[in-house]
């Protein structure tokens, strides 16, 4: 008999990362990740296809970085913070001190070939002083 994949749900296409063929994202501490183990990824109810985790880092909100919101949904730490505070204040005690894990998938079979980009103009960061090459 076939095991039963965990589903990982996503209800917005942050950085429209779900089109690329590798994608992080930012969960709850809990041992249902696990490197190595597949799963189905959906969006908004809808199967997209299946990924398998390819790494997975523990930190906590105190610890994240530019580098981490930015490639995860595309938005500055302040807004990050901001949301994910929002989105577990129901789920756990104190979001500020939870652990959370920083995970990469790869996509091992994609069901849709494009995720329709659902991302918020606003949410987009104003980067004017970022360096340029000349």
């Amino acid at each position: 008999m076939a095991q039963q994949l965990e589903t990982i749900r996503f209800n917005q296409n942050w950085n429209n990362k779900l089109n690329c063929s590798c994608f992080t994202t930012f969960r709850l501490k809990s041992s249902k990740y696990q490197v190595n183990k597949t799963y189905r990824i959906e969006l908004n109810g809808k199967f997209l296809g299946l990924a398998t985790i390819k790494g997975l880092r523990t930190t906590t909100l105190s610890r994240v970085n530019d580098f981490i919101t930015m490639l995860d949904c595309g938005l500055p730490v302040p807004q990050f913070v901001n949301m994910v505070k929002i989105m577990y204040k129901n789920r756990c005690k104190d979001p500020v001190q939870q652990e959370y894990l920083f995970i990469l998938l790869r996509w091992d079979k994609k069901e849709i070939s494009d995720v329709e980009y659902n991302e918020k103009k606003t949410h987009q960061p104003q980067i004017s002083n970022a360096p340029t090459r000349v």
